[in-house]
């Protein structure tokens, strides 16, 4: 790229370019003829856009007519660079290069990531990002060989009815105008560009876009000098580079436009505020002038009211000829053009233009101007602008989700944004969009909405144009108020134009995004959600509807989905993708939480070996869990009913349950069955016995066969009674030591049953998977046309007689009617993650407390050292171990038989669950088992987070 200026401290208020050799530059300027002079002053605009591409006439006129400079607009970058080459490479007097870049040069140029806007900056409670954000900006400007860029807007936006300013300024206070706009001066400038600030005297409090008419600032001069010379006046005083007058009509200062006027730019500026740098015009074929005044007329008086350089310049010929006619009538001396082009000179030997160094160069151009270093400011930005306006009721962030059915209402554009993504990720919604609303029946949507408690509403394309009511349409207001007069909860989400504002205040809950880009749209959702909370502050005044303090809980509700990786986590990708390779599992879904935040939520692999089949996905795939039902269903409700004293863990089931009294059960106890010391085997020939019987099972529906097994299999309507009646017939002897068992916990949920009235599925569903938005935890989900959403197990040609997908695994569950307190629960690895992570967090989610600290570790601790917990498994030293050396010993998860794992290791804020089907096609593949793949995968994750 060639060596890169920053800028030298001037003294105050000089410009850093004006330190230079004022000799060679008067030295240089006075071999120059009268016509090359004059080309110094014209700055035209040139476009990479093969579209709209000038290039043949800029040619000519770089050639003919001497041009001072090119101020880049729209195309691409490595096509602007291209032509940056070839035009210094033509000009005999080097090109300043400018661009319209207030938030980076994706203001003007594709496939460049665009920088937060003034006013989303202004949200910000980090002043110090601003200048940060300005530091990146301004790499990516000299990267393109850009030395000047129109940038900060200092205007102070008072005016909500502005059209063309808006969010282009910091705000509507002068004084925070000034702060931000100093620091965004300071960053371009210290990074090696020129800055210019805009548009003096200030373009705040107008009502007409100088694109289209002549805007009037109506202000005396004790208000302009308290709040629209504010800004200028301590850019000056910092020394910024230029000014950059602007198309307006200030009657308390002239009766001319301020672009001609010599009382405004001479006497104001350069005398009153002692600017001693460049000024420039705003683009001259703006109609608040081109109106008024023919081509190279304009120009001319322009030059007379003290303008240095005229900006986008389109008639070359005229203008060239009327400003040389000008200076032979003596209306402009060549004095004053020496002046002009000094000025210009001692910019361009700032950066060193005389000695005609190489451009930047084009190899690597897109990886630099996408650099992290670059990008990291823009993110900080972006998630700490997002603005809490409303909270009525102290609704967000949701928190217990039982009595609630959230629908996403997005308004605006075809298909769903991001933003619903990224809400998907925290719970499952229901999404209706509305690109348009005419031809819209309002009453039908409406009544569809009804079936729902809370709304989130995005609001997306809203543009800058009061008149128009920025894009809101009455009938998105009539929507709202229909939802709220139906009592429903409303969280409205603004992506955009925070001046819109003044159309809402009513719903319940109200967040402000400024833009719509899609790292904003995550961390909207993540607010909502309660896994981040909300520190950006509204820069413009409060509209009345809003309340002027909001209250929001700031204990994180729930693990935060970042928005990138924070960790690169090569060796877990590489071993996934290697076993799926191998064929030891089509597939396989992992999530690690670490820290408060899941770092890692991927899957590889599709639902079975055929290339032709679904990819699995850790967020919507539900996976056999096998033995993870026996912590995730029977030991969560034997921790609920022990927390409410419904459950002794020493009173014998007998006791409980007085019914069974008279059968060899009666004696043991919820401990014994919970640390497998009951003494049952781990299974019964319970399937061998079934398969002696002809009437067990059949090919079709029946009135006597009426459970399915698997799409093309019943069994008898009066098994699992029976089965469940040889399982309480069962005399077991109780160990001193564990034996794994099936059977022990398939008695626990019985008795579970019994205690609670319920279904073991029905409780749990009620108590955990609904309030915490668990909506991937499901039983028998082939019954409930989930099947598609199943990741396929074993390929049963015995007694099944179908390949297993949404239908258990496990035999006996299957003969017990499809679930039972061992094995029947389908999960996502991303639902499973959330509840390991609320017992991580001694037994709280989402601002509801589930369980006290006390029973997460009398159940997660290891019991009478017995290698195991209550229900929960525990870790076991040597190589065979599933989890290895580095997990602490307060470990506790599980594993199950379809190829899962589960474990939580609070010392080290550590959530991994591994899912998969390594039971297709058969179980009688060991390989997954043999090489000890989930201990595998658990080392490679914890040296992917330099844990070991």
């Amino acid at each position: 790229m060639g060596v890169l200026w920053g800028w030298a401290s001037p003294p105050k208020g000089i410009p850093p370019f004006l330190a230079g050799d004022t000799a060679w530059v008067r030295a240089q300027v006075s071999r120059l003829s009268l016509e090359e002079k004059i080309g110094q002053l014209l700055m035209v605009p040139a476009y990479s856009d093969p579209a709209r591409s000038n290039r043949a006439q800029l040619e000519r006129w770089i050639r003919d007519y001497h041009l001072g400079g090119l101020i880049f607009m729209q195309g691409s970058p490595t096509a602007q660079l291209w032509l940056t080459h070839a035009y210094q490479r033509l000009s005999s007097i080097p090109l300043l290069l400018a661009m319209d870049a207030e938030w980076g040069p994706s203001m003007r140029l594709d496939s460049l990531p665009r920088f937060p806007s003034a006013l989303t900056l202004a949200a910000v409670p980090q002043d110090s990002l601003v200048y940060h954000v300005a530091r990146s900006i301004a790499y990516q400007c000299r990267r393109l060989g850009v030395h000047l860029n129109f940038a900060p807007v200092a205007d102070v936006n008072s005016n909500p009815q502005n059209p063309v300013i808006g969010f282009r300024a910091f705000g509507a206070d002068p004084h925070r105008v000034t702060q931000l706009s100093l620091l965004f001066m300071h960053g371009l400038q210290e990074g090696g560009v020129a800055a210019v600030a805009k548009h003096f005297p200030g373009h705040g409090d107008t009502y007409e876009d100088s694109h289209y008419a002549l805007p009037v600032l109506p202000h005396d001069s004790a208000r302009l000098a308290a709040v629209e010379l504010y800004p200028f006046r301590h850019l000056i005083d910092e020394g910024v580079t230029g000014v950059m007058v602007g198309h307006l009509l200030v009657p308390a200062l002239d009766t001319f436009t301020a672009t001609v006027s010599r009382r405004v730019v001479t006497e104001l500026l350069r005398q009153k505020l002692g600017f001693r740098g460049l000024v420039f015009s705003d683009a001259l074929n703006m109609k608040a002038v081109s109106l008024y005044f023919p081509p190279g007329e304009l120009e001319v008086r322009a030059l007379e009211a003290g303008i240095d350089v005229l900006l986008y310049v389109e008639n070359v010929p005229v203008v060239f000829r009327a400003i040389h006619q000008a200076v032979l009538e003596g209306r402009l001396s060549e004095a004053e053009i020496d002046e002009k082009v000094e000025r210009l000179f001692l910019l361009k030997a700032h950066f060193r233009l005389f000695e005609r160094s190489e451009p930047p160069p084009l190899e690597n151009l897109l990886s630099d101007l996408w650099a992290d270093s670059l990008l990291r400011p823009l993110r900080e930005a972006y998630t700490q602008a997002v603005t809490l306006l409303q909270n009525r009721q102290g609704l967000l962030p949701l928190g217990h989700l039982g009595q609630k059915k959230l629908l996403y209402v997005q308004v605006g554009y075809e298909r769903p944004a991001p933003f619903y993504r990224y809400l998907s990720q925290y719970a499952a919604m229901d999404a209706v969009v509305v690109p348009r609303w005419e031809g819209l029946n309002l009453d039908s949507l409406t009544q569809a909405l009804q079936d729902y408690s809370t709304l989130i509403v995005g609001v997306f394309g809203l543009h800058n144009n009061p008149r128009r009511g920025f894009g809101v349409r009455p009938r998105l207001l009539d929507l709202l108020c229909e939802v709220q007069a139906r009592q429903r909860e409303v969280i409205l989400c603004v992506f955009d134009n925070p001046y819109a504002l003044s159309f809402f205040g009513e719903e319940t809950a109200t967040l402000l995004a400024y833009q719509e880009d899609t790292l904003i749209q995550w961390k909207a959702a993540a607010v909502i959600f309660g896994a981040s909370p909300p520190v950006g502050r509204l820069p413009i005044p409060v509209p009345m509807r809003y309340p002027r303090f909001v209250t929001y809980d700031l204990t994180p509700y729930r693990p935060l989905y970042p928005y990138a990786r924070p960790y690169a986590f090569r060796r877990t990708d590489s071993l996934l993708q290697a076993a799926v390779r191998e064929r030891l599992t089509p597939s396989l879904a992992v999530t690690v939480i670490y820290r408060d935040t899941v770092v890692y939520n991927q899957s590889v692999g599709r639902f079975t070996y055929d290339p032709a089949s679904p990819a699995v996905s850790p967020t919507h795939s539900l996976y056999d869990v096998a033995s993870l039902t026996k912590v995730f269903v029977t030991t969560l409700a034997a921790m609920d009913l022990y927390e409410r004293g419904r459950l002794l863990l020493m009173q014998p089931l007998g006791e409980g349950v007085p019914a069974w009294r008279s059968f060899p059960l009666a004696k043991l106890t919820p401990y014994q069955l919970l640390t497998h010391t009951a003494g049952y085997p781990p299974v019964l020939p319970l399937l061998k016995e079934a398969l002696q019987e002809s009437t067990v099972f059949s090919d079709s529906l029946t009135s006597s066969h009426t459970w399915p097994l698997s799409r093309f299999r019943y069994l008898r309507t009066d098994y699992p009674r029976q089965v469940w009646q040889q399982i309480r017939q069962y005399a077991p002897s109780p160990t001193r030591k564990p034996v794994y068992s099936d059977i022990g916990f398939v008695v626990l949920g019985r008795y579970i049953e019994k205690l609670t009235g319920q279904a073991l599925e029905t409780y749990v569903m009620e108590r955990f998977y609904r309030p915490m938005g668990l909506y991937r935890m499901v039983f028998r989900p082939g019954l409930e046309c989930l099947d598609s959403l199943c990741v396929p197990t074993e390929v049963d040609t015995v007694w099944r007689k179908d390949t297993l997908r949404g239908y258990v695994h496990d035999p006996t569950a299957a003969l017990l009617g499809g679930s039972a307190g061992h094995a029947g629960l389908f999960a996502s690895a991303n639902d499973l993650a959330k509840l390991l992570w609320m017992l991580q967090k001694g037994g709280e989610y989402a601002g509801f407390c589930y369980f006290s600290p006390q029973t997460v570790r009398t159940f997660t601790r290891e019991m009478d050292r017995l290698g195991r917990g209550l229900g929960w498994d525990k870790p076991s030293p040597g190589k065979n171990s599933t989890v290895p050396a580095f997990f602490s010993p307060a470990t506790f998860g599980h594993l199950g038989f379809t190829g899962c794992a589960a474990w939580c290791d609070p010392e080290r804020q550590l959530v991994v669950v591994i899912l998969s089907n390594r039971v297709y096609p058969t179980s009688e593949d060991a390989r997954f088992v043999q090489q000890n793949l989930r201990r595998q995968i658990l080392e490679a994750i914890g040296q992917d987070l330099g844990l070991w």
